[in-house]
């Protein structure tokens, strides 16, 4: 089944935005190995797709193995791995699963017939981890690395010998006391998505104070320097608090951009004076730090300086193009912060804002899904899934759509009813 997505808003419609559910939502999935010789029996391309049972009152993650992206995926496709808080990741051809109970299991998929076996598993139970694991990060054949943020700990581990880890970094997690005003105890606090840049591995931190929806006045990013273990704090006070995603610009480099969250603060919170923005973009250069030289107000390109602009999430960068979901321009925000999740039962809009001249155009692609989370590349195509809004939930399904072009996308398949997608990956094969 394969559908162009016409529209951008199917009646009823919006946008509800936790971030617990969807940093959980996106996958780690660009570490596959296209390069090993096939063998005369095996299928060209082999591609990872995982689910989790949505509904409140079911419990259950699955994943199924396929030549190609599914045109019709179903659960009988597909073996369970565990309860919603599995996640599945890409290291070459194998899949690493994380229980979210500290175990970390290896799956190995025969390339002939698809076939899904367990080669083993590492046992993280002894270290104590609070939440769940981000994504692995692999720099050579027989040694990757998993960061426990919450726990302040760096799981160095080779892919290919689960025995037992090759050592455990300890670090200190970035100070709560940078918080202006710190109201409550009540804070979110975590790094999801981690990046290799370079030497370096980085991640933004999203540090909330769910009480009143406060957070540091700057943008917050994880280094980890992967010579010499160690872990450092990149800070900027020019973006009053990042996403807990980065997206990746042409020249290979990063962006990290605003949290809704930025807007809320700056509206409500005591500021300094200046205030910083929460409407603005910047980029991490390959060291970890954040570039001086370089900044997007998304809230000028889109407005024209004319009215608010409140900042969703920016999915891709297509050439020198940016994608930015974010609520009409001049919404009129809450009158309380406590106000703030009816603000996100609103439809959002659409723009794309070039980052070279500051100039934005609307972007009316899709009208039945109100957004796009990235779940990476497939046979060098980019791949996104499109979630329906909570009132919709177990009446529309989940879809994933590919990309062929900035205003160019293709619906490849409906997720199973009752199902939300956690992984899309490629495993093996032509990368382009």
């Amino acid at each position: 089944m394969n559908r162009f997505i016409s529209s951008f808003t199917r009646p009823g419609y919006s946008v509800l935005t936790l971030l617990v559910l969807l940093a959980f939502t996106l996958s780690a999935c660009d570490s596959s190995d296209p390069d090993v010789d096939p063998g005369p029996d095996d299928i060209e391309t082999g591609v990872l797709l995982a689910v989790q049972l949505d509904d409140a009152d079911a419990d259950g993650s699955f994943m199924g193995v396929y030549d190609g992206v599914p045109s019709e995926p179903s659960l009988d496709d597909m073996i369970e791995i565990g309860d919603r808080n599995a996640r599945a990741f890409v290291i070459d051809d194998d899949i690493f699963v994380f229980n979210g109970d500290g175990l970390y299991t290896k799956y190995v998929v025969d390339r002939s017939t698809l076939e899904i076996s367990i080669e083993g598993t590492l046992d993280l139970t002894g270290l104590g981890i609070e939440g769940e694991l981000g994504n692995p990060v692999q720099i050579a054949d027989d040694v990757a690395y998993l960061v426990a943020y919450l726990s302040g700990q760096v799981i160095k581990f080779n892919p290919n010998d689960l025995t037992q880890p090759i050592d455990v970094i300890t670090f200190d997690r970035i100070s709560l006391d940078r918080f202006i005003p710190f109201a409550s105890d009540n804070v979110f606090t975590g790094a999801f998505r981690y990046e290799r840049m370079g030497n370096k591995i980085v991640a933004p931190i999203v540090n909330t104070d769910v009480t009143d929806w406060t957070s540091p006045f700057e943008a917050q990013l994880f280094v980890f320097d992967i010579p010499t273990e160690t872990v450092s704090y990149s800070t900027d006070n020019r973006l009053s608090v990042n996403n807990f995603l980065m997206v990746q610009l042409q020249d290979g480099t990063y962006m990290t951009y605003p949290n809704w969250v930025a807007s809320g603060k700056v509206a409500y919170g005591e500021t300094p004076d200046p205030a910083p923005s929460a409407t603005t973009g910047l980029r991490v250069l390959t060291d970890g730090s954040f570039d001086p030289n370089f900044a997007v107000d998304f809230e000028q390109a889109i407005s024209g300086g004319e009215g608010n602009v409140v900042i969703d999430t920016v999915p891709f960068v297509f050439g020198n193009e940016a994608l930015v979901i974010h609520w009409p321009v001049g919404s009129d925000l809450p009158e309380d912060q406590n106000s703030w999740r009816d603000f996100f039962n609103t439809s959002t809009t659409s723009s794309i804002v070039n980052l070279d001249n500051g100039t934005s155009r609307p972007f009316n692609v899709l009208t039945e899904y109100s957004r796009l989370n990235p779940m990476g590349e497939i046979n060098g195509k980019a791949y996104y899934s499109l979630p329906p809004d909570g009132s919709q939930r177990g009446i529309i399904p989940w879809a994933h759509a590919r990309q062929d072009g900035t205003d160019d996308f293709e619906i490849v398949h409906d997720l199973p009813l009752g199902t939300r997608p956690r992984t899309l990956a490629q495993l093996w094969g032509p990368t382009n």
